[in-house]
């Protein structure tokens, strides 16, 4: 099974890529793009990563998310659309 993870954060995840043996090839980070929009990152990087075809039919995907606060969450999915 192939996992790709969508995120806005870079250097977090490069620490967590380390420590979890996943390339960062995995990982589609759009910071460059976007910025840090707090929660709202996964959200517009999930759909950008689905309009530019990198996520396919099928897929699983991490959506690790932090915002404010401290707030944080984490859901795996397998990617369908409907």
């Amino acid at each position: 099974m192939s996992i790709r993870v969508v995120t806005a954060f870079s250097k977090m995840f490069q620490s967590i890529a380390k420590n979890l043996r996943i390339p960062m090839e995995r990982f589609y980070v759009t910071i460059h793009k976007y910025g840090n929009i707090s929660l709202a990152s996964c959200a517009i990087a999930l759909d950008t990563a689905v309009r530019d075809k990198t996520i396919k039919e099928g897929a699983v995907v991490c959506l690790p998310i932090f915002g404010g606060g401290l707030t944080w969450g984490n859901v795996l999915i397998r990617w369908y659309r409907l």
